[in-house]
């Protein structure tokens, strides 16, 4: 379901049955194009885009240095991780989820990549600051704030290697949120924070707001 998932509706059946063959990229979804954008006030350099394998699309991560004022440098790294799906309208069937199925195959496979988020960021920023940011389908239970846990272990695993950039006042609020208009919620569909911040070689004390 690759082909199906990732181009409807803009695609028909015929052009997806066309495509899914001849065009390299077209499980990135839509034809190549993705979501992943970074845009900066400062110059930027040494931009990467990485490719990620994965079941339902392949994910893409893009990197790039910001060149700071003062001869500065920080690294930022903007990601959109694999959504760890339990719904019988999506079994796990690819070859990423340590031998799992359903529910437990997608949370392995966001595991395995958010390992090799946390891989790529350490080898290639070094000793460089660095901000991890982005869609990483992971976060944790508010229920103050009616937010909700989804895909727990893998912003655990993130928090082993990065620092939360939040100012410690920082109240907790839903990125993916049951009220938003251009979703169609199921009966079970709850809000849920799973956009995030980190930082790499940065204190959460250089965070002055979010």
């Amino acid at each position: 379901y690759a082909g199906l998932a990732t181009q409807r509706p803009t695609s028909t059946c015929a052009q997806i049955r066309s495509s899914c063959p001849t065009v390299v990229e077209q499980d990135l979804s839509f034809e190549g194009q993705n979501g992943v954008m970074i845009l900066s006030r400062y110059p930027l350099k040494d931009t990467v885009r990485w490719v990620i394998p994965g079941t339902w699309n392949r994910r893409v991560r893009m990197s790039a240095t910001a060149e700071l004022p003062g001869g500065q440098e920080l690294d930022v790294h903007c990601n959109h991780l694999p959504p760890p799906f339990d719904s019988i309208a999506f079994p796990y069937t690819g070859q990423y989820g340590a031998g799992q199925t359903g529910a437990a195959g997608w949370e392995a496979e966001l595991l395995l990549q958010t390992q090799k988020l946390i891989d790529h960021v350490e080898l290639t920023s070094g000793e460089t600051p660095a901000v991890i940011l982005g869609d990483l389908n992971a976060g944790r239970d508010y229920p103050e704030q009616e937010i909700f846990a989804d895909g727990e272990a893998a912003l655990d695993l993130l928090e082993t290697a990065f620092t939360p950039g939040y100012p410690a006042d920082d109240v907790p609020q839903c990125t993916c949120c049951i009220e938003n208009p251009v979703r169609e919620p199921e009966a079970d569909d709850v809000s849920n924070w799973i956009d995030h911040i980190h930082l790499y070689n940065l204190a959460a004390t250089s965070v002055v707001r979010t």
